[in-house]
């Protein structure tokens, strides 16, 4: 009498040699390890997952700093970090600058400054036709950019919203990307 063949879902068959998808055991044991915390996952931060992709919320930025969220924590955060930011009194502006974000966003808009857009082209952003198509991606994409100039022509500067909250706006100074020229006589 012969032996009966390994299942699938025990291991590599004998006439064909190849293992099974089901099978579970990867050959790989370590008991030695007694870490409890190892087989826990580790929590990203919003900007790690944001980077790999994994959240799909409505994102939502600092009027004062580079910081994003995509939950409710950004008038905790601007408390914690910018407590003389919002003017007086305090807990009525910090109000105000959420319920702006968070109007914007049931409209399923993203208010997003216009320091992170130049940060996200980089040395791109020094080319016109660059800006123009983020300016259009910014469109279709229903963002609202405030504080700066797109520097295109027919483009509005947009108004920083959260200008009448906070103590002092600190718009992006439009810069002059085409210089003019000194005028030369052609004699």
């Amino acid at each position: 009498m012969h032996a009966a063949p390994d299942s699938p879902v025990t291991g590599p068959s004998e006439p064909l040699g190849i293992t099974s998808p089901l099978r579970m055991d990867d050959g790989w044991h370590d008991d030695d390890d007694d870490d409890e915390l190892a087989g826990r996952p580790k929590r990203r931060t919003f900007a790690e997952a944001l980077t790999m992709n994994l959240e799909t919320l409505m994102v939502k930025y600092c009027p004062v700093c580079p910081f994003i969220t995509s939950s409710n924590k950004l008038s905790r955060h601007i408390l914690n970090k910018h407590l003389e930011s919002p003017r007086k009194p305090k807990k009525v502006h910090l109000k105000s600058i959420v319920q702006k974000i968070t109007a914007a966003s049931r409209k399923s808009y993203s208010v997003v400054p216009m320091s992170s857009i130049k940060q996200t082209l980089g040395v791109y952003w020094d080319d016109r036709n660059y800006r123009s198509i983020a300016h259009k991606l910014t469109v279709m994409l229903r963002m609202k950019v405030y504080g700066g100039s797109w520097d295109l022509p027919g483009v509005p500067v947009a108004p920083h919203p959260f200008a009448d909250d906070l103590v002092q706006v600190e718009d992006d100074a439009p810069e002059a990307f085409f210089p003019t020229l000194p005028m030369s006589d052609y004699r």
